[in-house]
């Protein structure tokens, strides 16, 4: 398992580099999509397996 998931590197490099991944998406937002005006970007995250409780309309 990589000590850093969120990282990506390249090992055509002479030396080791780390992207952020977060800094290659934004990149590409403009392909991600396309047509829509990129006015800024923040990185967030996503939590899954919480329990939440959900109150349901009636």
């Amino acid at each position: 398992t990589p000590r850093h998931p969120e990282a990506i590197t390249s090992d055509e490099a002479a030396t080791a580099s780390f992207v952020a991944l977060e800094d290659v998406i934004s990149s590409y937002l403009d392909r991600l999509f396309p047509g829509m005006e990129i006015l800024e970007h923040h990185t967030f995250r996503v939590t899954r397996n919480e329990d939440l409780e959900v109150e349901e309309d009636d």
